[in-house]
């Protein structure tokens, strides 16, 4: 979350300089939330009845790329192709980095294929060793999601994450830094 604020920042001021919409600060702020949007689906899932969650995997709603960008980009046109070219930028980036490192992926070719792809996962056990081969790319079937999670997933993962000097934690806050300084220097 903190990679997505600081890349959304970024993507925002980007975004202004380019089609020189006079609101920086604005644009900004919208581009930050845009990159965040995507987790809107925890938000609706943690809403549904106990018995219809889901949370090993909460990237079903919203994290469906091939529909959500243009979708998304098609209703930012309508306001201002700014917008659009926004909310294409910011959602691909929430989607790449919900593919890297930790996490179960997202599911980019669906409606096409249900999978699920990450890039360079990694998880570690208690004593710091890899759970599973490192590979670049992973396949993570559907089905096979909460049987995954069961076996490595992590219920605690914000704390173990952002919590303590993490590899991931250390880049996101680091990105977000620069987002800030960088958004505070020129709006």
């Amino acid at each position: 979350m903190p990679l997505d604020i600081g890349v959304g920042l970024l993507l925002g001021l980007l975004v202004d300089v380019l089609f020189n919409t006079q609101d920086a600060q604005t644009v900004a702020v919208v581009g930050a939330l845009m990159c965040l949007a995507p987790d809107l689906d925890f938000i609706i899932q943690r809403l549904l009845p106990v018995h219809r969650r889901r949370m090993e995997h909460h990237r079903e709603l919203l994290h469906i790329p091939l529909i959500y960008v243009p979708v998304g980009a098609a209703i930012g046109w309508l306001v201002a192709p700014h917008w659009a070219v926004l909310f294409v930028l910011a959602s691909l980036a929430h989607f790449v980095h919900d593919s890297i490192g930790i996490g179960w992926g997202v599911p980019w070719l669906y409606p096409f294929r249900c999978d699920s792809y990450s890039f360079f996962y990694h998880i570690e056990n208690a004593n710091g060793k890899p759970t599973l081969p490192r590979r670049r790319l992973y396949v993570w079937r559907r089905q096979e999601l909460s049987k995954l999670a069961a076996t490595y997933g992590d219920e605690h993962w914000v704390r173990n994450i952002y919590g303590r000097l993490h590899p991931y934690a250390i880049i996101e806050f680091v990105v977000l830094v620069v987002g800030l300084v960088v958004f505070a220097a020129v709006a």
